[in-house]
């Protein structure tokens, strides 16, 4: 740990090429008064980013690592038929757009063996077949505690602490606008004991 594991930046490049890229549309249903998700597939789409990578030793007993991420999505327009629920022409136009994320974990050696850690993780707005996707963050924190003459480890961990990672999508559809939330159990707290026989 700390300045033993060295400082080092990494920033590669990526670059990805999809054919007939897989959106997930929402449509109204002309026979109901309904909203279908479908999946479809569209046109060629491009994934092109770079990321930044460190690792930081900050004395003996401090380590912090993170990563960010800027990256652009390009989806060709696209001009298809839809056979669910009902047979009808479907078009997407092109979309060209960034996003940006970042994750940090920093790693601290307290007294009598105890580790905490803190991990941070941002995902900023992007936009999504439709609309967007807003902003979201998670800040999760844990400990490790040596016991019973470092046989065993005692464990605290939680996740999500201000409830802020959970999924909103904003629709704006042909004839209709939505909101989509998932608030899935990203709020845990874990306590636990791991033993060595």
């Amino acid at each position: 740990m700390g300045t033993g594991l060295g400082n080092r930046v990494v920033l590669p490049a990526q670059h990805r090429r999809s054919v007939r890229a897989r959106v997930r549309d929402r449509l109204s249903n002309p026979d109901y008064d309904i909203v279908n998700r479908i999946y479809q597939n569209v046109g060629t789409g491009t994934h092109t980013g770079i990321e930044a990578t460190f690792s930081l030793g900050l004395g003996e007993h401090w380590q912090l690592t993170g990563s960010a991420n800027w990256y652009e999505n390009v989806i060709d327009a696209a001009e298809t038929t839809l056979l669910f629920p009902v047979v009808r022409p479907f078009s997407v136009p092109r979309t060209e757009d960034d996003t940006w994320d970042m994750k940090l974990n920093s790693l601290l050696q307290l007294p009598n063996g105890i580790e905490a850690q803190l991990s941070v993780v941002f995902y900023a707005a992007k936009p999504i077949a439709q609309g967007f996707e807003a902003a979201r963050s998670s800040i999760d924190l844990g400990f490790k505690k040596p016991i019973l003459n470092d046989r065993a480890e005692l464990v605290l961990s939680i996740t999500d602490l201000f409830n802020k990672f959970g999924i909103r999508h904003e629709i704006e559809g042909d004839g209709f606008d939505a909101v989509y939330e998932n608030f899935y159990e990203s709020q845990v707290v874990t306590v636990g004991v791991t033993y060595d026989f």
